[in-house]
């Protein structure tokens, strides 16, 4: 298939599975395959929803001693050894590979080639190779939030970084939880917010300080309801990926804001929340990776 046909059908499906309903386990999804473009997450998503590691055929012999099957049923790793009566073959999952090349002009360009990658369900060890450990796919950083100081020190530090600050503050309503000003550089949050909520609401205002300060990555003429929904979005792929379930909060939250179902709303958000929350869980990576080696 050609790259720019590719592309075409997956417009349509991620408008899909939008219309569907989908677009709360495509959230919880986003937080396995956070360092993939928003294409190839939703192509993994496309052709195999319920994926957990995926890699290329080469990367999985050459990195981890396991080899994609040749029959998912009978788990042969070659088509001559399969006993089946119809051979199942593993899904090849179709990704776009950036090729960075020069034009005559001199001008640094870039065009896509399509690869393919394997789950790690459809892969087996190699005989006779050593056991290499997978790599990680999230870091479960909030079990009973027992660090609830690390990840809120890791994300204030963010906030600064980028030019604005942080503060704890109260307030009367039950419903704010809290804001970003532009105009003043800050982000506050209720004060007395359980430790989850606090966590959240920090989370769902950097992604407001990233994705809708004009000075910076966004646009401020979208309407609320879209950048409240990609704000809240963005806080439950991060939260999601380090242990904290928002879904309760987030969904309803997100639903509220769309009128229930805006599947335009909803599908125009998906490259801005994959970006972002990318983003944001590379720089707490290092920032929670430094503070352990600190305090070892």
């Amino acid at each position: 298939m050609k790259i720019k046909d590719r592309i075409e059908k997956l417009h349509k499906d991620i408008e899909t599975f939008v219309n569907n309903g989908e677009y709360e386990n495509y959230l919880k999804f986003l937080s396995k395959f956070w360092s993939r473009s928003a294409y190839n997450q939703a192509l993994i998503y496309i052709y195999k929803e319920h994926a957990s590691f995926v890699m290329g055929y080469k990367q999985w012999i050459e990195k981890f001693n396991r080899i994609p099957v040749a029959c998912t049923v009978c788990r042969s790793q070659k088509n001559k050894d399969c006993t089946c009566k119809e051979r199942k073959a593993p899904i090849r999952i179709p990704q776009l590979a950036p090729i960075p090349y020069k034009n005559k002009d001199d001008e640094d360009k870039i065009w896509f080639k399509e690869v393919y990658v394997f789950d790690v369900a459809d892969t087996e060890p190699i005989e006779g190779l050593p056991l290499k450990p997978l790599e990680k796919i999230a870091k479960p950083l909030l079990d009973d939030l027992d660090n609830f100081n690390t990840l809120e020190s890791a994300l204030i530090e963010i906030i600064n970084e980028n030019g604005f600050s942080f503060r704890y503050d109260t307030w009367d309503s039950e419903f704010l939880n809290g804001w970003c000003n532009y105009t003043l550089k800050e982000i506050v949050v209720h004060d007395e917010r359980a430790e989850s909520q606090k966590i959240k609401t920090m989370i769902h205002e950097i992604g407001h300080m990233f994705a809708h300060d004009i000075e910076k990555l966004g646009d401020m003429k979208k309407p609320k309801g879209h950048v409240e929904a990609e704000a809240e979005s963005i806080a439950y792929v991060v939260a999601n990926h380090y242990g904290l379930d928002t879904s309760n909060y987030s969904i309803g939250y997100v639903a509220g804001w769309t009128g229930g179902g805006d599947e335009t709303t909803l599908k125009d958000t998906i490259q801005t929340v994959s970006k972002n929350a990318k983003m944001i869980i590379d720089m707490l990576g290092g920032k929670i990776d430094n503070s352990s080696d600190t305090n070892a």
